[in-house]
């Protein structure tokens, strides 16, 4: 079961990366950074850190009861998911 959730959890960050593009992001977001000493800056940085990893450990322990609270099916999730990423491109 381990092993399932690790493969599970690498999977989703190869497909994430793309997506989120990390290095182009950084490129936006760093003119907000520029007044900041480098010791804010590290601040910062860890602060989004742990949000993001708060934010992602959140959904994906109830993602599933959301999805089902709602009544979306994972289909309809992919299907979306496609369609914003091509509109995107």
């Amino acid at each position: 079961m381990l092993h399932s959730f690790f493969h599970l959890l690498f999977i989703s960050l190869v497909a994430l990366f793309p997506v989120v593009n990390p290095i182009g992001s950084a490129l936006i977001v760093n003119p907000y950074f520029s007044n900041l000493s480098k010791n804010a800056k590290r601040f910062a940085v860890h602060k989004i850190a742990i949000y993001a990893f708060c934010l992602c450990t959140f959904f994906l322990l109830t993602g599933h009861l959301l999805l089902t609270l709602f009544g979306i099916t994972i289909p309809v999730i992919q299907l979306a998911g496609g369609i914003m990423i091509c509109k995107t491109g």
